[in-house]
């Protein structure tokens, strides 16, 4: 499914049976006594620890040999290596996630996989208006839509019920450190989990593979502004053949403690960094309208929009229990989200096959956002 992608393993195999020129990983991890015992892991890519290419044994045997012919005189210098030593293996590490990064992303389009970014709304997983209450028969739908699709996928979902109702209760999203609201912030995490563990269940029941990867073991913000994010669990995941499943959830926050990460802003990190190929928003309508179709007959549905037709757009006033924002800001997250693919959709998830049709490049019934004027 991966063509043209070499995978972390490929890496791990060209590293085990490929030459060793000078300076190259197995020199670096030789004698692995020179790695301090707290530093064996850089950023959770790979364990230096384990040197690839050199046996445990052989490995062991060099520390004991180095140990019994080392003199009193040679303890400075050995010192002295383990600082260089360790940075070698630093940059070796960076150079492997990049590696694998830059395929993912800049592979020639012939040969190079098919990446597609897709969110399933909360509002079409979940009864947005009743606490902790999935959509099953939905779930299950467009899990089998999404299996049918036959490409490499990300897949985000909204928190809906699970995680808007609570957080808008206790206004986890303005953060604090009290009882009550970490005890709030503690629930609507494990209920954003649940719900996820319904969306991963459904998806593997189809054959895809899909791997959970909560935003809060990967993300922190900085007052609402994504401060850091390790990727390396997508983009390793992805290599493999996996189907990484994110979502919206409680994270940590540098300034208020924690926050609320929205899957919109999960859906433009991962547009950032894989550049898919196309990403489809599956909503609870058909896409964006002129004016909301749930209260107003007369709403138009929009073709395409972009930041000029912003004017022309009645918006609505963001529901009381939408801790993450307005529809016109999640409009201006889609204007971002498409400078970094090559089409950016809404269309309705509730419409059997309209999610997979999008994802298939198929003419639908939607909106198609576009970056320019």
């Amino acid at each position: 499914m991966l063509r043209g992608l070499r995978t972390a393993s490929s890496v791990q195999r060209e590293s085990d049976d490929g030459p060793n020129p000078e300076g190259g990983p197995h020199e670096h991890c030789r004698n692995r006594e020179d790695i301090p015992g707290d530093q064996t892991e850089v950023s959770g890519t790979r364990d230096v620890g384990k040197c690839p290419g050199v046996r445990q044994d052989e490995a062991q045997g060099n520390e004991e040999d180095a140990g019994k012919h080392e003199s009193p005189n040679d303890q400075p210098m050995r010192g002295k290596q383990v600082g260089s030593v360790f940075a070698r293996i630093q940059q070796w590490q960076q150079e492997f996630r990049l590696d694998v990064q830059e395929r993912i992303k800049w592979e020639p389009v012939v040969g190079r996989p098919i990446m597609l970014l897709v969110k399933l709304g909360g509002s079409v997983v979940t009864e947005k208006a009743h606490l902790r209450t999935p959509r099953t028969a939905a779930i299950h739908r467009l899990a089998r839509e999404l299996a049918s699709v036959r490409q490499p996928l990300l897949i985000v979902h909204g928190a809906g019920s699970y995680g808007h109702i609570l957080a808008s209760r206790h206004r986890l999203n303005e953060g604090g450190l009290g009882p009550a609201r970490r005890a709030a912030a503690a629930r609507v995490q494990a209920d954003v989990r649940e719900l996820d563990a319904l969306v991963v269940g459904a998806l593997n029941r189809t054959g895809l593979s899909a791997v959970p990867i909560p935003p809060s073991a990967v993300l922190s913000l900085d007052d609402g502004r994504v401060s850091t994010m390790d990727l390396t669990p997508f983009l390793e995941f992805a290599s493999m053949e996996f189907t990484p499943v994110t979502f919206g959830d409680v994270v940590r926050d540098v300034r208020r403690g924690f926050s609320v990460c929205s899957g919109d802003l999960m859906m433009l990190e991962l547009a950032r960094a894989f550049r898919p190929d196309r990403a489809v928003f599956a909503a609870d309508v058909d896409g964006l309208f002129t004016a909301d179709p749930k209260r107003r007959r007369t709403a138009r549905l929009l073709d395409v929009v972009g930041p000029k037709d912003l004017s022309s757009i009645e918006f609505s006033s963001p529901s009381r229990t939408d801790v993450t924002g307005s529809i016109e800001g999640k409009v201006h997250r889609m204007f971002e989200i498409a400078d970094h693919v090559g089409e950016c959709l809404i269309v309705n998830g509730n419409v059997k096959n309209r999610v997979r049709d999008a994802l298939r490049g198929r003419r639908v019934v939607g909106t198609r956002v576009v970056r320019g004027p």
